[in-house]
Protein backbone atom coordinates (compact mmCIF):
# COMPACT_ATOMS: atom_id res chain seq x y z
CA UNK A 1 0.00 0.00 0.00
CA UNK A 2 1.37 3.39 -1.02
CA UNK A 3 1.10 6.68 0.89
CA UNK A 4 3.41 9.70 0.59
CA UNK A 5 2.76 13.12 2.13
CA UNK A 6 5.19 16.01 1.71
CA UNK A 7 5.05 19.78 2.23
CA UNK A 8 5.16 21.84 -0.99
CA UNK A 9 7.60 24.29 0.66
CA UNK A 10 9.93 23.18 3.42
CA UNK A 11 9.95 26.41 5.42
CA UNK A 12 8.29 27.72 8.60
CA UNK A 13 4.96 29.52 8.43
CA UNK A 14 5.20 33.27 9.09
CA UNK A 15 4.47 34.57 12.59
CA UNK A 16 1.54 36.42 10.99
CA UNK A 17 -0.01 33.08 9.98
CA UNK A 18 -0.93 31.85 6.52
CA UNK A 19 -1.42 28.71 4.50
CA UNK A 20 0.65 25.55 4.30
CA UNK A 21 0.17 23.04 1.46
CA UNK A 22 0.84 19.28 1.62
CA UNK A 23 1.03 17.02 -1.46
CA UNK A 24 -0.47 13.59 -0.81
CA UNK A 25 0.02 10.66 -3.19
CA UNK A 26 -1.75 7.38 -2.37
CA UNK A 27 -3.29 4.29 -3.99
CA UNK A 28 -5.94 4.08 -1.28
CA UNK A 29 -8.30 6.33 0.63
CA UNK A 30 -6.66 8.21 3.47
CA UNK A 31 -7.31 10.68 6.27
CA UNK A 32 -5.33 13.39 8.10
CA UNK A 33 -5.38 14.01 11.85
CA UNK A 34 -4.32 17.28 13.50
CA UNK A 35 -3.00 16.68 17.06
CA UNK A 36 -5.22 18.01 19.83
CA UNK A 37 -2.53 20.36 21.15
CA UNK A 38 -2.34 22.08 17.73
CA UNK A 39 -6.06 22.14 16.94
CA UNK A 40 -6.34 25.73 18.21
CA UNK A 41 -3.96 27.09 15.58
CA UNK A 42 -3.87 24.56 12.69
CA UNK A 43 -6.89 23.44 10.70
CA UNK A 44 -7.48 21.70 7.35
CA UNK A 45 -8.95 24.25 4.95
CA UNK A 46 -9.61 21.91 2.04
CA UNK A 47 -8.38 19.35 -0.44
CA UNK A 48 -7.81 19.68 -4.19
CA UNK A 49 -8.07 16.40 -6.08
CA UNK A 50 -5.13 15.26 -8.18
CA UNK A 51 -4.87 13.15 -11.36
CA UNK A 52 -5.46 9.93 -9.49
CA UNK A 53 -8.60 9.56 -7.33
CA UNK A 54 -6.70 9.39 -4.04
CA UNK A 55 -4.07 12.08 -4.79
CA UNK A 56 -4.73 15.50 -3.25
CA UNK A 57 -3.23 18.88 -2.43
CA UNK A 58 -4.13 19.58 1.19
CA UNK A 59 -4.27 23.24 2.28
CA UNK A 60 -3.79 24.01 5.97
CA UNK A 61 -4.69 27.31 7.63
CA UNK A 62 -2.22 28.43 10.32
CA UNK A 63 -3.34 31.19 12.69
CA UNK A 64 -1.08 34.13 13.74
CA UNK A 65 1.44 33.56 16.54
CA UNK A 66 1.63 37.19 17.73
CA UNK A 67 0.39 36.80 21.30
CA UNK A 68 2.93 34.35 22.73
CA UNK A 69 5.60 34.84 20.09
CA UNK A 70 7.20 31.45 20.85
CA UNK A 71 8.18 29.21 17.91
CA UNK A 72 5.80 26.24 17.69
CA UNK A 73 5.35 23.03 15.73
CA UNK A 74 2.74 20.37 15.06
CA UNK A 75 3.02 16.84 13.66
CA UNK A 76 0.13 15.81 11.42
CA UNK A 77 -0.64 12.14 10.86
CA UNK A 78 -1.61 10.94 7.37
CA UNK A 79 -2.86 7.32 7.20
CA UNK A 80 -4.73 5.15 4.77
CA UNK A 81 -8.24 3.93 5.55
CA UNK A 82 -8.80 0.20 4.95
CA UNK A 83 -11.55 -2.11 6.09
CA UNK A 84 -9.03 -4.85 6.69
CA UNK A 85 -5.33 -5.45 6.30
CA UNK A 86 -2.38 -3.18 7.02
CA UNK A 87 -2.53 0.61 6.79
CA UNK A 88 0.17 3.02 5.64
CA UNK A 89 1.08 6.00 7.84
CA UNK A 90 3.27 9.05 7.45
CA UNK A 91 3.90 12.05 9.69
CA UNK A 92 4.40 15.58 8.41
CA UNK A 93 5.81 18.24 10.72
CA UNK A 94 4.91 21.89 10.24
CA UNK A 95 6.57 24.74 12.13
CA UNK A 96 5.70 28.39 12.72
CA UNK A 97 8.25 31.06 13.50
CA UNK A 98 8.31 33.03 16.73
CA UNK A 99 9.08 36.69 17.26
CA UNK A 100 12.43 37.87 15.93
CA UNK A 101 13.90 41.20 16.97
CA UNK A 102 17.09 43.24 16.55
CA UNK A 103 17.73 46.95 17.20
CA UNK A 104 21.00 48.78 16.59
CA UNK A 105 22.49 52.19 15.89
CA UNK A 106 22.88 52.92 12.19
CA UNK A 107 26.45 53.97 13.05
CA UNK A 108 27.99 52.64 16.29
CA UNK A 109 30.63 55.38 16.14
CA UNK A 110 28.05 58.18 16.08
CA UNK A 111 25.97 57.88 19.22
CA UNK A 112 26.48 61.36 20.71
CA UNK A 113 24.21 64.34 20.03
CA UNK A 114 25.38 67.96 19.77
CA UNK A 115 24.73 70.08 22.84
CA UNK A 116 22.62 72.46 20.73
CA UNK A 117 18.97 71.54 20.18
CA UNK A 118 18.02 70.35 16.66
CA UNK A 119 21.66 70.48 15.60
CA UNK A 120 21.82 66.83 14.57
CA UNK A 121 20.06 63.49 14.99
CA UNK A 122 20.84 59.88 15.81
CA UNK A 123 19.44 57.07 13.70
CA UNK A 124 18.47 53.62 14.93
CA UNK A 125 17.34 50.68 12.79
CA UNK A 126 14.86 48.16 14.18
CA UNK A 127 14.32 44.85 12.39
CA UNK A 128 11.45 42.72 13.68
CA UNK A 129 8.75 40.36 12.46
CA UNK A 130 6.44 41.39 15.29
CA UNK A 131 5.16 44.63 16.76
CA UNK A 132 7.39 46.59 19.13
CA UNK A 133 7.37 49.85 21.05
CA UNK A 134 10.06 52.37 21.94
CA UNK A 135 10.14 54.85 24.80
CA UNK A 136 12.45 57.36 26.44
CA UNK A 137 12.17 58.60 30.06
CA UNK A 138 10.71 62.12 30.40
CA UNK A 139 10.81 62.62 26.61
CA UNK A 140 9.60 66.19 26.87
CA UNK A 141 12.76 67.36 28.63
CA UNK A 142 15.31 67.20 25.82
CA UNK A 143 14.86 64.13 23.60
CA UNK A 144 12.13 63.12 21.16
CA UNK A 145 11.53 60.22 18.79
CA UNK A 146 10.24 60.58 15.22
CA UNK A 147 10.06 58.24 12.25
CA UNK A 148 12.82 58.55 9.70
CA UNK A 149 11.73 60.52 6.67
CA UNK A 150 9.63 63.02 8.63
CA UNK A 151 9.82 66.66 7.63
CA UNK A 152 12.69 68.59 9.20
CA UNK A 153 10.25 70.88 10.97
CA UNK A 154 8.13 68.07 12.40
CA UNK A 155 9.24 67.66 16.00
CA UNK A 156 5.94 66.40 17.31
CA UNK A 157 6.59 64.36 20.44
CA UNK A 158 5.89 60.66 20.05
CA UNK A 159 6.53 58.83 23.29
CA UNK A 160 5.94 55.44 21.66
CA UNK A 161 5.96 54.18 18.08
CA UNK A 162 4.62 50.81 16.95
CA UNK A 163 5.66 49.35 13.60
CA UNK A 164 7.63 46.55 12.01
CA UNK A 165 10.95 47.10 10.15
CA UNK A 166 11.77 50.81 10.23
CA UNK A 167 14.38 53.47 10.99
CA UNK A 168 13.70 56.00 13.75
CA UNK A 169 15.42 59.27 14.62
CA UNK A 170 16.30 60.71 18.01
CA UNK A 171 16.22 64.52 18.06
CA UNK A 172 17.25 66.92 20.80
CA UNK A 173 14.66 69.57 21.59
CA UNK A 174 16.64 71.53 24.20
CA UNK A 175 20.19 72.80 24.62
CA UNK A 176 22.37 71.15 27.24
CA UNK A 177 23.37 74.10 29.38
CA UNK A 178 25.58 72.00 31.64
CA UNK A 179 29.32 71.62 31.06
CA UNK A 180 29.17 67.83 31.27
CA UNK A 181 27.21 65.46 29.03
CA UNK A 182 23.80 64.04 29.83
CA UNK A 183 22.18 60.82 28.75
CA UNK A 184 18.80 59.12 28.34
CA UNK A 185 18.03 55.41 28.42
CA UNK A 186 16.04 54.27 25.39
CA UNK A 187 14.01 51.09 25.90
CA UNK A 188 12.75 49.03 22.96
CA UNK A 189 10.66 45.92 23.50
CA UNK A 190 8.36 43.65 21.55
CA UNK A 191 4.72 43.75 22.53
CA UNK A 192 4.72 40.03 23.26
CA UNK A 193 7.26 40.80 26.01
CA UNK A 194 9.89 38.33 24.74
CA UNK A 195 12.61 40.80 23.72
CA UNK A 196 13.89 43.98 25.35
CA UNK A 197 16.92 46.09 24.40
CA UNK A 198 18.24 49.25 26.03
CA UNK A 199 20.43 51.95 24.50
CA UNK A 200 21.99 55.12 25.87
CA UNK A 201 21.68 58.38 23.91
CA UNK A 202 24.23 61.01 24.97
CA UNK A 203 24.10 64.77 24.46
CA UNK A 204 27.37 66.68 24.73
CA UNK A 205 27.81 69.45 27.26
CA UNK A 206 29.15 72.93 26.67
CA UNK A 207 32.71 71.86 27.50
CA UNK A 208 34.53 68.82 26.06
CA UNK A 209 38.08 67.53 26.51
CA UNK A 210 39.43 64.97 24.06
CA UNK A 211 42.14 63.04 25.87
CA UNK A 212 44.56 60.63 24.15
CA UNK A 213 43.95 56.89 24.05
CA UNK A 214 45.89 54.84 26.59
CA UNK A 215 47.98 53.22 23.86
CA UNK A 216 49.21 56.70 22.92
CA UNK A 217 49.71 57.99 26.47
CA UNK A 218 48.65 56.44 29.77
CA UNK A 219 47.88 59.48 31.93
CA UNK A 220 48.23 57.35 35.06
CA UNK A 221 51.77 56.29 34.14
CA UNK A 222 53.61 59.00 32.23
CA UNK A 223 57.13 57.60 31.69
CA UNK A 224 59.85 59.00 33.94
CA UNK A 225 62.92 58.43 31.78
CA UNK A 226 62.17 60.97 29.03
CA UNK A 227 60.46 64.26 28.26
CA UNK A 228 56.85 63.72 27.19
CA UNK A 229 54.91 66.11 24.94
CA UNK A 230 51.16 65.61 24.42
CA UNK A 231 48.35 67.71 22.95
CA UNK A 232 44.69 67.78 24.02
CA UNK A 233 41.70 69.12 22.10
CA UNK A 234 39.38 71.49 23.97
CA UNK A 235 35.97 72.50 22.65
CA UNK A 236 34.08 75.07 24.69
CA UNK A 237 31.16 77.43 24.24
CA UNK A 238 32.50 79.87 26.85
CA UNK A 239 35.84 81.49 27.67
CA UNK A 240 37.98 79.47 30.06
CA UNK A 241 41.17 79.61 32.09
CA UNK A 242 43.40 76.76 33.21
CA UNK A 243 44.34 76.15 36.84
CA UNK A 244 47.20 73.73 37.52
CA UNK A 245 47.83 72.24 40.94
CA UNK A 246 49.85 69.36 42.32
CA UNK A 247 48.33 66.08 43.42
CA UNK A 248 49.23 66.23 47.11
CA UNK A 249 46.23 64.54 48.68
CA UNK A 250 45.50 61.47 46.55
CA UNK A 251 48.25 59.15 47.71
CA UNK A 252 51.25 59.73 49.90
CA UNK A 253 53.69 58.64 47.19
CA UNK A 254 52.87 61.72 45.10
CA UNK A 255 55.21 64.49 46.27
CA UNK A 256 55.20 68.16 45.33
CA UNK A 257 57.96 70.75 45.35
CA UNK A 258 56.42 73.17 42.86
CA UNK A 259 55.68 72.43 39.21
CA UNK A 260 58.81 73.39 37.28
CA UNK A 261 58.52 70.05 35.46
CA UNK A 262 55.19 70.86 33.77
CA UNK A 263 54.59 73.54 31.11
CA UNK A 264 51.37 74.24 29.22
CA UNK A 265 50.86 76.13 25.93
CA UNK A 266 47.59 76.86 24.13
CA UNK A 267 46.78 77.67 20.50
CA UNK A 268 43.55 78.10 18.50
CA UNK A 269 41.95 74.92 17.14
CA UNK A 270 41.93 75.05 13.36
CA UNK A 271 38.34 75.21 12.14
CA UNK A 272 37.03 75.44 15.69
CA UNK A 273 34.95 78.04 17.51
CA UNK A 274 36.11 81.15 19.31
CA UNK A 275 36.96 79.26 22.51
CA UNK A 276 38.18 75.96 21.02
CA UNK A 277 41.87 75.30 21.55
CA UNK A 278 44.73 72.86 21.36
CA UNK A 279 46.46 72.49 24.73
CA UNK A 280 50.09 71.34 24.55
CA UNK A 281 51.51 69.83 27.75
CA UNK A 282 55.25 69.23 28.17
CA UNK A 283 56.33 66.97 31.05
CA UNK A 284 60.02 66.90 31.91
CA UNK A 285 61.82 63.67 32.71
CA UNK A 286 61.53 62.66 36.37
CA UNK A 287 64.88 62.00 38.02
CA UNK A 288 63.44 61.72 41.54
CA UNK A 289 62.68 58.42 43.26
CA UNK A 290 59.12 59.59 44.03
CA UNK A 291 56.26 59.74 41.55
CA UNK A 292 54.57 63.07 40.95
CA UNK A 293 51.25 64.25 39.59
CA UNK A 294 49.21 67.30 38.61
CA UNK A 295 45.57 68.29 38.23
CA UNK A 296 44.59 70.44 35.27
CA UNK A 297 41.22 72.12 35.87
CA UNK A 298 39.41 74.39 33.42
CA UNK A 299 37.45 77.28 34.97
CA UNK A 300 34.86 79.71 33.58
CA UNK A 301 34.88 83.46 34.18
CA UNK A 302 33.16 82.99 37.57
CA UNK A 303 35.69 80.43 38.78
CA UNK A 304 33.34 77.46 38.34
CA UNK A 305 34.93 74.22 37.22
CA UNK A 306 34.03 73.23 33.65
CA UNK A 307 36.12 70.06 33.50
CA UNK A 308 39.41 68.59 34.66
CA UNK A 309 41.82 65.69 34.34
CA UNK A 310 44.81 64.34 36.24
CA UNK A 311 48.17 63.14 35.05
CA UNK A 312 50.70 61.14 37.05
CA UNK A 313 54.32 60.54 36.24
CA UNK A 314 56.17 57.45 37.39
CA UNK A 315 59.17 57.65 39.70
CA UNK A 316 62.67 57.24 38.38
CA UNK A 317 64.07 53.75 38.87
CA UNK A 318 67.28 54.00 40.94
CA UNK A 319 70.38 52.13 39.84
CA UNK A 320 70.89 48.87 41.76
CA UNK A 321 73.19 49.12 44.80
CA UNK A 322 76.18 46.74 44.69
CA UNK A 323 75.77 43.99 47.23
CA UNK A 324 78.34 43.51 50.01
CA UNK A 325 79.26 40.22 51.65
CA UNK A 326 77.27 39.56 54.76
CA UNK A 327 78.99 39.41 58.11
CA UNK A 328 78.39 36.35 60.27
CA UNK A 329 76.22 37.19 63.22
CA UNK A 330 76.15 35.69 66.67
CA UNK A 331 72.61 36.92 67.23
CA UNK A 332 71.04 33.75 65.93
CA UNK A 333 68.82 33.32 62.90
CA UNK A 334 65.55 35.05 62.03
CA UNK A 335 62.59 32.79 61.44
CA UNK A 336 60.95 33.54 58.06
CA UNK A 337 57.43 34.93 58.15
CA UNK A 338 54.76 32.43 57.15
CA UNK A 339 52.24 33.93 54.71
CA UNK A 340 48.64 33.99 55.93
CA UNK A 341 46.26 31.86 53.83
CA UNK A 342 42.64 33.06 53.82
CA UNK A 343 40.25 30.26 52.85
CA UNK A 344 36.86 30.71 51.19
CA UNK A 345 33.98 30.30 53.64
CA UNK A 346 31.09 30.72 51.25
CA UNK A 347 30.20 31.05 47.57
CA UNK A 348 26.90 31.96 45.87
CA UNK A 349 25.81 32.71 42.30
CA UNK A 350 23.90 35.79 41.20
CA UNK A 351 21.26 33.46 39.69
CA UNK A 352 20.06 30.11 41.03
CA UNK A 353 17.31 29.27 38.51
CA UNK A 354 17.02 30.34 34.86
CA UNK A 355 14.33 29.52 32.30
CA UNK A 356 15.36 30.04 28.66
CA UNK A 357 12.38 30.30 26.34
CA UNK A 358 13.90 31.49 23.09
CA UNK A 359 15.11 34.72 24.71
CA UNK A 360 18.85 34.09 24.98
CA UNK A 361 21.63 32.11 23.39
CA UNK A 362 24.19 32.78 26.09
CA UNK A 363 24.36 34.46 29.50
CA UNK A 364 26.79 35.22 32.33
CA UNK A 365 26.86 33.72 35.82
CA UNK A 366 28.74 35.68 38.47
CA UNK A 367 30.14 34.33 41.75
CA UNK A 368 29.98 36.11 45.11
CA UNK A 369 32.81 34.88 47.34
CA UNK A 370 33.20 35.28 51.11
CA UNK A 371 35.42 36.62 52.47
CA UNK A 372 36.36 39.15 49.82
CA UNK A 373 40.06 38.87 50.71
CA UNK A 374 40.25 35.10 50.15
CA UNK A 375 43.69 34.05 48.93
CA UNK A 376 42.64 31.77 46.07
CA UNK A 377 39.49 32.85 44.19
CA UNK A 378 39.94 30.59 41.17
CA UNK A 379 36.64 28.85 40.36
CA UNK A 380 36.06 25.62 38.42
CA UNK A 381 32.90 25.70 36.26
CA UNK A 382 31.08 22.51 35.17
CA UNK A 383 27.78 21.59 33.51
CA UNK A 384 25.74 18.48 34.23
CA UNK A 385 24.74 18.31 30.53
CA UNK A 386 27.00 20.26 28.16
CA UNK A 387 24.83 19.22 25.21
CA UNK A 388 22.04 21.38 26.67
CA UNK A 389 24.12 24.22 28.18
CA UNK A 390 27.90 24.45 28.35
CA UNK A 391 29.92 26.84 30.53
CA UNK A 392 33.31 28.48 30.03
CA UNK A 393 36.03 28.86 32.65
CA UNK A 394 34.80 32.43 33.25
CA UNK A 395 31.11 31.59 33.80
CA UNK A 396 29.74 32.24 30.29
CA UNK A 397 26.86 29.82 29.68
CA UNK A 398 26.01 28.91 26.07
CA UNK A 399 22.60 27.43 25.26
CA UNK A 400 22.57 24.55 22.72
CA UNK A 401 19.23 22.72 22.81
CA UNK A 402 16.09 22.01 24.84
CA UNK A 403 16.53 20.24 28.15
CA UNK A 404 17.81 20.73 31.69
CA UNK A 405 21.33 21.37 32.97
CA UNK A 406 22.85 22.33 36.31
CA UNK A 407 25.83 24.68 36.26
CA UNK A 408 28.17 24.25 39.24
CA UNK A 409 30.85 26.69 40.45
CA UNK A 410 33.38 24.96 42.74
CA UNK A 411 36.23 26.54 44.70
CA UNK A 412 39.77 25.27 44.08
CA UNK A 413 41.38 26.35 47.35
CA UNK A 414 40.51 23.10 49.13
CA UNK A 415 37.57 24.56 51.06
CA UNK A 416 35.12 22.34 49.17
CA UNK A 417 32.56 25.12 48.69
CA UNK A 418 30.26 25.19 45.65
CA UNK A 419 27.12 26.84 44.28
CA UNK A 420 24.71 25.79 41.54
CA UNK A 421 22.30 27.28 39.02
CA UNK A 422 19.55 25.19 37.43
CA UNK A 423 18.82 25.99 33.76
CA UNK A 424 15.64 24.87 31.98
CA UNK A 425 15.75 25.38 28.20
CA UNK A 426 12.25 25.32 26.78
CA UNK A 427 13.24 26.58 23.33
CA UNK A 428 16.36 27.93 21.70
CA UNK A 429 16.89 30.93 19.48
CA UNK A 430 19.45 31.19 16.69
CA UNK A 431 19.68 34.95 16.49
CA UNK A 432 19.76 36.08 20.13
CA UNK A 433 22.06 38.92 21.00
CA UNK A 434 25.43 38.21 22.58
CA UNK A 435 25.55 38.43 26.38
CA UNK A 436 26.10 41.79 27.86
CA UNK A 437 29.57 43.04 28.58
CA UNK A 438 30.84 42.75 32.16
CA UNK A 439 31.95 46.12 33.51
CA UNK A 440 33.21 46.40 37.08
CA UNK A 441 36.04 47.80 39.24
CA UNK A 442 38.26 46.14 41.84
CA UNK A 443 41.64 46.86 43.41
CA UNK A 444 42.15 50.24 41.72
CA UNK A 445 41.44 48.89 38.22
CA UNK A 446 38.55 48.85 35.75
CA UNK A 447 37.75 45.42 34.27
CA UNK A 448 35.97 44.83 30.95
CA UNK A 449 34.97 41.40 29.61
CA UNK A 450 33.62 41.63 26.05
CA UNK A 451 32.42 39.10 23.50
CA UNK A 452 33.43 41.34 20.59
CA UNK A 453 35.70 44.36 20.20
CA UNK A 454 33.94 47.63 21.09
CA UNK A 455 34.78 51.35 21.51
CA UNK A 456 35.25 52.39 25.15
CA UNK A 457 35.01 55.87 26.67
CA UNK A 458 35.79 56.72 30.32
CA UNK A 459 34.35 59.98 31.72
CA UNK A 460 34.36 61.84 35.00
CA UNK A 461 31.02 62.62 36.64
CA UNK A 462 31.36 66.12 35.18
CA UNK A 463 31.32 64.63 31.69
CA UNK A 464 35.03 65.07 30.97
CA UNK A 465 36.34 62.37 28.65
CA UNK A 466 39.57 61.14 30.24
CA UNK A 467 40.25 58.12 28.06
CA UNK A 468 38.98 56.49 24.88
CA UNK A 469 40.11 53.30 23.15
CA UNK A 470 38.84 50.19 21.41
CA UNK A 471 38.84 47.16 23.72
CA UNK A 472 39.38 43.75 22.10
CA UNK A 473 37.24 40.70 22.73
CA UNK A 474 38.12 39.07 26.04
CA UNK A 475 39.26 40.73 29.26
CA UNK A 476 40.81 44.21 29.42
CA UNK A 477 41.98 46.03 32.57
CA UNK A 478 42.70 49.73 33.07
CA UNK A 479 44.31 51.34 36.13
CA UNK A 480 42.33 54.35 37.40
CA UNK A 481 42.73 56.75 40.36
CA UNK A 482 40.23 56.46 43.20
CA UNK A 483 36.88 57.98 42.27
CA UNK A 484 33.56 57.53 40.45
CA UNK A 485 33.54 57.20 36.66
CA UNK A 486 31.07 56.84 33.79
CA UNK A 487 32.16 54.04 31.44
CA UNK A 488 30.66 53.69 27.95
CA UNK A 489 31.20 50.41 26.09
CA UNK A 490 29.50 50.48 22.69
CA UNK A 491 25.89 51.47 23.46
CA UNK A 492 26.06 50.53 27.14
CA UNK A 493 26.90 52.95 29.96
CA UNK A 494 27.77 52.05 33.57
CA UNK A 495 28.78 54.05 36.66
CA UNK A 496 31.70 52.45 38.53
CA UNK A 497 33.52 53.28 41.79
CA UNK A 498 37.28 52.70 41.87
CA UNK A 499 38.86 52.37 45.33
Amino acid sequence: MKLEAKAVKDEPVSIDGGEKQINVTSDAKWKVTVPAEAAAWVEVKGKTAGTNPNDSLVTLTVKPNLILGTPREATLLFETVAEKGLTAKQEVKITQEGSNFLAHWVSIYDTTLHFTAKKDTLKMKITSNTNWEISVPNPGEWLRIVKDGAANGDFKLEGKLAAKDTVIKLITIANNDEYGFREAKITIKTKDGRFTQEFIAVQDGKFRIKLPEKKILDLDHVPANKETVQTFEIRSEEPWTLDISALTNLRTKYLFNGLPWLTVETSPLTGGGAHDSIVKVTIAANTAVAARGAKLEFMNANGTSMGKFNLKQDASTPAPTPSTPSTPSNQGTTRPTTPVIVSITGITLDKTEIVVDGNAKSLWLTTIISPTDATNKVIKWTSSDSAVASVSDRGLVTIHKKGKAVITATTTDGSGKSATCSILVRSTVANAALPEARIYAAGGRLYLTLQTAAPVGIYTLNGVLIRTFTAPAGETTVALPQGVYIVRVGERTEKVFVN
